[in-house]
């Protein structure tokens, strides 16, 4: 696998996190989601946690050599 900059990974996900979409839960806590979800106390919280998810399929994704990533604004991680 071609070695990836962690800034580009880093670029690729906070592109990502720009589609997340947020509902407060009615317990209080609140949920987001993108392909992958987090939640937490608050929304703050579910972002990290969103954060954290997304990284790790990002790096499942790259470690699978799944093609399946999409572009995200004009960013690809995969070499054409």
């Amino acid at each position: 696998m071609a070695t990836l900059s962690k800034g580009l990974i880093t670029l690729y996900c906070e592109a990502s996190m720009a589609y997340t979409e947020y509902e407060k839960l009615e317990d209080g806590d609140w949920f987001a989601q993108i392909p992958v979800w987090g939640n937490g106390r608050t929304r703050t919280e579910a972002a990290e946690q969103l954060r954290s998810a997304v990284e790790g399929w990002i790096l499942l994704k790259l470690q699978d050599r799944d093609k399946d990533l999409p572009t995200i604004d004009g960013l690809n991680l995969y070499p054409h």
